[in-house]
């Protein structure tokens, strides 16, 4: 179950939480969990598909639904609309990775967003990692993206 799974990496993390979707919306659960950890002193980044930034391909479950209390004690990271390559047609790239990493030793990636319907009605597809090196690579990667300019803190 990928909640369960989600839940089990945000729960491991001490030091470092990593959680990327494209959509976010009705996961009272995960979002309870991100505080938490934040509140243990954990440094969480949140990064999410923008309603605003994502050229119409996301109406709801963006950057900007993450509940207050999250969005208080998390850094939130968007793709800026100019970063992203286009296509021969004008077309943007879409934030379309789904994954969570915990302190570069245990890592989830999976298909599903982070919805109800994803968590309860779909049929989506996960896998658990415990390869710290397949792990601390997907967190190098992410903090690239982020000191690189690539994404950009939501103030």
């Amino acid at each position: 179950r990928t909640q369960q799974a989600l839940l089990e990496v945000i729960e491991s993390a001490r030091d470092e939480l990593w959680l990327v979707s494209f959509a976010a919306y009705r996961v009272d659960s995960i979002c309870a969990a991100l505080v938490a950890a934040a509140e243990r002193g954990c440094k969480v980044r949140v990064v999410l598909e923008s309603d605003l930034e994502s050229d119409g391909k996301l109406s709801s479950g963006g950057i900007a639904s993450m509940p207050a209390e999250v969005r208080r004690v998390c850094d939130l990271y968007v793709w800026p609309r100019e970063k992203r390559p286009l296509d021969e047609r004008g077309r943007s790239g879409s934030m379309h990775a789904k994954c969570a990493v915990a302190d570069g030793r245990l890592l989830f990636v999976g298909s599903a967003n982070l919805t109800e319907f994803a968590f309860e009605l779909n049929i989506e597809l996960g896998v658990l990692v415990g390869a710290q090196d397949a792990a601390g690579h997907v967190q190098r990667q992410l903090r690239w993206l982020v000191e690189s300019g690539r994404m950009a803190l939501v103030p």
